[in-house]
């Protein structure tokens, strides 16, 4: 079985950003947003795969307990990486032009709502114009969704996350946009759109 890629974690400023950029080796991430950033770095190395299984095109992840499509077109197929923290993670195009797609998954923790769990992954990203943010509906729950423009080395970078609470579980999807923006949304809605989550949450819902 192919082992997917992995996208190497930043450390905690923007300027350290910039340099693991340029191709200086980086130090583990700490914290969700800024794990983020590591995929406008774009750095690969190699790592094996998690505990999710993929079948029949579906991944399911038994410790979660949730289920979701693994990402399509439009435009050119999507290779699965490893990104620290992330449960899934996957990217497509050329250096400098590249989308990712990822989702962070974590249980157990006191948690609050949606909209400020949001805030907290673009934390450390300090450059950033807000394009929108408002309430979207996730798995038939109440969730929430920005999306901001940003820029590295004179590309306009395109963020967009969604973010799910479901009892004390914390679900996120982001965006990492560098190529044609209309295709790389249309296969993020439909990425987190396939997301459904397992019997263990019933109880949870409200």
């Amino acid at each position: 079985m192919r082992r997917p890629s992995r996208i190497v974690g930043l450390g905690a400023s923007a300027e350290r950003l910039r340099t693991v950029a340029d191709g200086v080796a980086s130090a583990a991430m700490r914290g969700a947003g800024r794990a983020w950033l590591g995929l406008l770095a774009g750095l690969i190395g190699m790592a094996c795969g998690g505990s999710i299984s993929l079948v029949d095109g579906t991944y399911r992840d038994r410790r979660h307990d949730f289920t979701i499509a693994a990402p399509a077109g439009p435009g050119p197929a999507w290779e699965r990486v490893s990104v620290d923290d992330a449960a899934l993670a996957f990217r497509r195009g050329e250096s400098g032009r590249r989308d990712s797609l990822s989702m962070l998954a974590r249980c157990g923790r006191a948690v609050a709502d949606a909209q400020l769990m949001a805030r907290h992954l673009v934390i450390g990203l300090d450059e950033r114009e807000l394009l929108a943010a408002g309430p979207s509906l996730v798995a038939g729950r109440s969730g929430w969704t920005q999306s901001f423009e940003t820029s590295r080395d004179g590309v306009t970078v395109l963020i967009k996350t969604v973010t799910l609470v479901a009892g004390d579980c914390t679900f996120d999807w982001v965006l990492v946009a560098a190529g044609p923006r209309q295709r790389a949304e249309t296969a993020f809605e439909a990425w987190w759109g396939s997301f459904r989550l397992g019997s263990s949450h019933a109880e949870e819902r409200r």
